[in-house]
């Protein structure tokens, strides 16, 4: 089994997807740590798409990162999205036709590792230089709490 997390060109990857990219853009401007994408399309009849698994530092953090995904993802015009997120929860989830996006405390993000789970899928270690923000647009629209 070979769950090693690659450095693969997460760019390639998502060049036919430009809002999972920003999505993922989205995800760095609000300096959530070691996020990963792991691609699904081929082995899941849960999603064809992809799932995005980060961490924050803090509830506060985690909270804006859902609202302003969400919102990034309605002005875009994805209809269905579904949050689950409770106050005081340590890992909340965001689903929608474009991703799953998995934002963990810390510590429940090891308990957990859905990484280690998904065995021999693609895991992409996603990096800020690979996914710079071409415009201060995005930083723009955020909302803070």
């Amino acid at each position: 089994m070979n769950n090693a997390i690659k450095n693969t060109d997460s760019a390639a990857l998502l060049a036919d997807n430009p809002l999972l990219q920003k999505s993922i853009q989205a995800l760095f401007s609000y300096k959530v740590v070691d996020p990963v994408l792991i691609d699904l399309r081929e082995v899941s009849t849960i999603t064809d798409e992809f799932l995005v698994v980060c961490t924050c530092q803090s509830e506060v953090q985690m909270k804006s990162v859902l609202n302003n995904i969400k919102k990034l993802l309605s002005v875009a015009g994805v209809k269905q999205i579904r949050l689950d997120y409770s106050p005081g929860v340590k890992w909340a989830i965001l689903v929608c036709e474009v991703m799953i996006l998995h934002i963990f405390e810390k510590n429940t993000r090891v308990f957990y590792s859905l990484e280690r789970i998904w065995g021999d899928v693609p895991i992409i270690s996603l990096t800020p230089e690979l996914h710079a923000l071409e415009t201060e647009e995005a930083e723009d629209d955020r909302e803070y709490i």
